[in-house]
């Protein structure tokens, strides 16, 4: 729950006292109907037995979801965090339930390496200004992390897709420490077929569009979108930069992409969920 889903059921031993025992029933009770399907009747009375098992389940999880305090959530941990939480937990256990002294010198241990891995999480990656593509379920959104506040450029209808928000863009948020966000464009320069950003001295153009005129200074990264161009219209003055194909793009058009790129030897990325730049 922490790892991956950034959240912490408070009440999770009263809600399991209920969950437990009345999923197991409704799992027997699942086999059972198997068993008596040659039953018209049998079948019937233990279809209404499972499913009525299934929803006292859920009611009781929705019950507990509405206590105050219930949930912690906007928890960020890594891979690393969770295995020395797990080693913390051990150490409880064995300081419990054996009296052994190593579970108190464990316990020491995992919570010192704890403290210092978020230390140092602290130090080299909140403080970081960061511009993050996010490419998710065929729409393409830009987002700015700096010290704590996010803006979006472009979020499309990512902003109110509450799934997609919960499962692939507040993990990136709560790992860069944000704390506000905002819709509000940052700066932003538009040319002829082309949006700039500048970032780290780096400058970004989103494409949307076939463009007419080229820039005639040098860019780092382009971003094209629904098929904009492909390599063959790009010029040589552009070659040197890195190509980043967003999720608006159809398959065909990638693979197209993907074949003239190499053969002009292009720098280009495919994009599946984010980039950080």
């Amino acid at each position: 729950g922490l790892l991956y889903f950034h959240q912490f059921p408070v009440y999770f031993i009263f809600s399991n006292l209920i969950v437990i025992p009345v999923s197991t029933i409704a799992l027997v009770g699942g086999l059972a109907c198997l068993a008596f399907s040659f039953s018209d009747f049998l079948m019937s009375v233990l279809v209404w037995i499972t499913d009525f098992m299934i929803w006292i389940m859920n009611a009781s999880v929705r019950l507990v979801e509405i206590l105050p305090g219930s949930v912690i959530d906007n928890i960020y941990i890594n891979i690393a965090q969770s295995w020395l939480l797990l080693s913390l937990l051990f150490g409880l256990w064995l300081l419990w339930e054996h009296k052994l002294k190593f579970g108190a010198w464990l316990i020491a241990g995992s919570f010192s390496c704890l403290l210092l891995v978020q230390l140092e999480h602290e130090l080299n990656f909140r403080q970081t200004d960061l511009l993050v593509i996010h490419a998710i379920n065929n729409q393409t959104s830009v987002e700015h992390f700096q010290k704590g506040k996010s803006i979006w450029y472009r979020a499309d209808t990512l902003t109110t897709n509450k799934s997609s928000l919960r499962m692939h863009i507040e993990p990136g948020r709560l790992k860069a420490g944000v704390s506000q966000n905002s819709i509000q464009h940052f700066p932003l320069s538009q040319q002829n077929d082309f949006t700039f950003i500048l970032h780290h001295n780096k400058i970004v153009a989103i494409v949307n569009r076939k463009p007419k005129h080229w820039p005639n200074f040098k860019v780092d990264y382009y971003l094209i979108s629904h098929q904009a161009v492909l390599p063959k219209l790009i010029p040589e003055s552009q070659q040197d930069a890195v190509f980043l194909l967003d999720a608006s793009n159809k398959v065909y058009f990638t693979k197209l992409f993907e074949r003239e790129a190499s053969k002009r030897k292009l720098q280009y990325l495919i994009l599946h969920q984010s980039l950080t730049l």
